[in-house]
Protein backbone atom coordinates (compact mmCIF):
# COMPACT_ATOMS: atom_id res chain seq x y z
CA UNK A 1 0.00 0.00 0.00
CA UNK A 2 1.42 3.36 -0.98
CA UNK A 3 1.16 5.92 1.85
CA UNK A 4 -1.20 8.84 1.48
CA UNK A 5 -0.04 12.41 1.85
CA UNK A 6 -1.04 13.58 5.34
CA UNK A 7 -2.10 17.07 6.22
CA UNK A 8 -3.56 18.34 9.45
CA UNK A 9 -4.15 21.76 10.89
CA UNK A 10 -5.83 23.47 13.79
CA UNK A 11 -6.22 27.18 14.36
CA UNK A 12 -7.76 29.72 16.70
CA UNK A 13 -11.35 30.56 15.79
CA UNK A 14 -12.79 34.08 15.73
CA UNK A 15 -14.63 33.75 19.05
CA UNK A 16 -11.39 32.72 20.76
CA UNK A 17 -9.50 35.59 19.12
CA UNK A 18 -12.17 38.07 20.22
CA UNK A 19 -11.93 36.80 23.83
CA UNK A 20 -8.12 36.41 23.66
CA UNK A 21 -8.41 32.69 24.45
CA UNK A 22 -5.91 30.12 23.15
CA UNK A 23 -6.70 27.41 20.63
CA UNK A 24 -7.85 24.34 22.60
CA UNK A 25 -8.14 22.00 19.62
CA UNK A 26 -5.45 19.67 18.32
CA UNK A 27 -4.83 17.34 15.40
CA UNK A 28 -2.21 14.89 14.23
CA UNK A 29 -1.70 12.82 11.11
CA UNK A 30 0.46 9.81 10.39
CA UNK A 31 1.21 7.59 7.44
CA UNK A 32 3.44 4.74 6.42
CA UNK A 33 3.12 1.83 3.97
CA UNK A 34 0.33 0.14 5.95
CA UNK A 35 -1.44 2.85 7.97
CA UNK A 36 -2.80 6.31 7.29
CA UNK A 37 -4.54 8.09 10.16
CA UNK A 38 -5.87 11.52 11.07
CA UNK A 39 -6.71 12.19 14.72
CA UNK A 40 -8.68 15.23 15.89
CA UNK A 41 -9.58 16.41 19.39
CA UNK A 42 -11.89 19.32 20.17
CA UNK A 43 -11.04 21.23 23.35
CA UNK A 44 -13.66 22.06 25.99
CA UNK A 45 -13.87 25.78 25.30
CA UNK A 46 -14.79 26.46 28.93
CA UNK A 47 -12.79 28.86 31.06
CA UNK A 48 -12.99 26.43 33.98
CA UNK A 49 -11.13 23.80 31.95
CA UNK A 50 -7.75 25.52 31.84
CA UNK A 51 -5.94 22.32 30.80
CA UNK A 52 -8.16 21.77 27.77
CA UNK A 53 -5.45 22.48 25.18
CA UNK A 54 -3.03 20.07 26.88
CA UNK A 55 -5.80 17.46 27.15
CA UNK A 56 -6.65 17.73 23.43
CA UNK A 57 -2.99 17.24 22.51
CA UNK A 58 -2.63 14.33 24.93
CA UNK A 59 -5.79 12.67 23.54
CA UNK A 60 -4.45 12.85 19.97
CA UNK A 61 -1.04 11.50 20.94
CA UNK A 62 -2.53 8.59 22.90
CA UNK A 63 -5.00 7.75 20.13
CA UNK A 64 -2.28 7.71 17.48
CA UNK A 65 -0.07 5.60 19.73
CA UNK A 66 -2.89 3.07 20.22
CA UNK A 67 -3.57 2.95 16.48
CA UNK A 68 0.08 2.20 15.82
CA UNK A 69 0.07 -0.49 18.50
CA UNK A 70 -2.99 -2.06 16.90
CA UNK A 71 -1.25 -1.87 13.54
CA UNK A 72 1.69 -3.83 14.97
CA UNK A 73 -0.57 -6.47 16.56
CA UNK A 74 -2.67 -6.77 13.40
CA UNK A 75 0.40 -7.27 11.20
CA UNK A 76 1.31 -10.46 13.14
CA UNK A 77 -2.09 -12.13 12.66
Amino acid sequence: MQPYLQLNSHYIGKSHLDKEKPCEDYSLSYGDNSLSAAVISDGHGDGNCFRSAAGAKFACEICLSLLRQFQGINSHI
